[in-house]
């Protein structure tokens, strides 16, 4: 089982199915880069984005040949929708503690690269973030996937636009 997005990167590496860049890049060329590399239909890491301690991995999920292979099925798409709709016994990790950053006063744009992809975007977006809220009446977890939106300094935005993460925004309000 892949446990992490490192551990899942080795295991793709290992299939050939990774292009890294290891120039250094700049923030603000790596969306026209992503569309330029697009059609090797490879996951793409760039580990030295000119600014930042971090790397930005691209196309997680490059090709169909990919999603096939990982849900191990010729239809990974009805798979996938089927699957998401099950719901699994919660996984305790023994990984320890995460890296905090305290993130007070501070600009979410010097510690991560986000990226504003289209001429038309209003600003950089993180493009599949998870989002989760624990739905206050029973304790579930709600989780679904969003773009974030940076709106300067510390602050992210959403749009809640579907269960279960709408619902639980619209109880609290």
């Amino acid at each position: 089982m892949i446990d992490s997005l490192k551990e899942y990167l080795s295991f793709a590496e290992e299939r050939g199915w990774v292009l890294k860049i290891t120039d250094v890049v700049e923030r603000v060329d790596i969306p026209r880069l992503i569309e330029r590399l697009d059609r090797k239909k490879k996951i793409i890491v760039f580990s030295n984005v000119r600014g930042y301690r971090c790397g930005l991995v691209a196309n997680l999920v490059p090709s169909h040949h990919v999603f096939s292979y990982l849900l191990h099925t010729d239809d990974p798409y009805r798979a996938f929708s089927e699957r998401s709709r099950s719901v699994k016994q919660r996984v305790q990790s023994d990984q320890g503690e995460l890296e905090r950053i305290d993130m007070d006063g501070k600009d979410l744009l010097e510690f991560l690269p986000i990226l504003k992809h289209y001429e038309g975007d209003s600003a950089p977006y993180i493009t599949t973030s998870i989002i989760s809220s624990e739905d206050p009446r029973n304790g579930i977890v709600g989780r679904g996937i969003h773009r974030m939106e940076y709106r300067g300094g510390n602050r992210l935005g959403v749009t809640l636009l579907n269960p279960p993460l709408k619902d639980i925004h619209d109880w609290y309000r």
